[in-house]
């Protein structure tokens, strides 16, 4: 599997307000990520996600990993919803480091 350009990415408009260039910010090729034909939203939200990724996976590893070492917070006794928060961010870890064949 191939890595993906470093993040930061950014974007910014390519022709008027229907089209957003996604780009690497240290990429020393300058290469275009991606073109969007939905315009700067579409595209500004994609960086977003793409730049915090790799924070909020470590942020949900360390949550789901703390769970057996935090006193008082065995699975029979927690609160529905630290229970609910916890099954929240096992699911999104199985989203976010899910493999395609893209």
């Amino acid at each position: 599997m191939t890595q993906h350009t470093p993040t930061p990415w950014n974007a910014e408009n390519a022709a008027g307000d229907f089209q957003a260039l996604i780009y690497g910010v240290d990429d020393p090729t300058g290469k275009t990520i991606a073109l969007t034909y939905t315009g700067n939203a579409d595209a500004e939200f994609i960086v977003r996600a793409c730049n915090a990724h790799d924070e909020l996976v470590d942020a949900c590893r360390a949550f789901v990993s703390l769970w057996p070492v935090l006193p008082g917070y065995d699975k029979p006794k927690a609160t529905p919803e630290v229970i609910t928060v916890w099954n929240m961010a096992k699911q999104a870890l199985a989203k976010a480091e899910e493999v395609t064949d893209a």
